[in-house]
């Protein structure tokens, strides 16, 4: 029997794709994604005291769902992902041993504008954010882009 290995994410965009083609032809698409996590950290409930902790994770994504990324991923831009966890090894260029961490994605989904292009209601606009999370509560500052994360010495496959 196969165990699961199955996750789903949102988060933000926080580079433009990366589109390459294996010697073979078939196309692979690289993306990554800043998650947040918010959580009130005070013990009386009546107190909002809210923590966030964001983490970046890699997307790797092939054929259909590589055109998919390619026509509609943008910096900034709010995605669910569904995939699998792949954690790979590999040697770097300067012969020491490596493991990169990434989602192999099955299912690739914008779900909102970026930050900046919040939608204004107007008919025919796609929805924004706002719209999107409207009966959400969200903590101020939680769904915020940005990279902070280098790019890794792992070969592109």
């Amino acid at each position: 029997m196969n165990d699961l290995n199955q996750v789903v994410l949102t988060g933000r965009i926080t580079r433009d794709p990366d589109i390459r083609y294996t010697p073979s032809g078939k196309k692979t698409a690289r993306v990554s994604i800043a998650v947040n996590r918010s959580w009130n950290a005070s013990k009386d409930p009546s107190v909002r005291d809210w923590k966030e902790e964001v983490f970046f994770v890699d997307i790797n994504a092939w054929t259909y769902v590589a055109d998919k990324i390619e026509k509609s991923a943008e910096k900034g831009l709010r995605v669910l992902v569904t995939g699998r966890l792949s954690i790979r090894e590999y040697t770097a260029n300067d012969g020491t041993k490596k493991r990169a961490t990434e989602i192999v994605a099955t299912t690739f989904e914008v779900i909102g504008a970026p930050q900046n292009r919040q939608s204004t209601g107007e008919p025919g606009e796609a929805p924004g954010e706002d719209d999107l999370l409207k009966d959400f509560e969200v903590p101020e500052g939680s769904l915020q882009q940005g990279s902070g994360s280098e790019d890794h010495d792992v070969p592109f496959n």
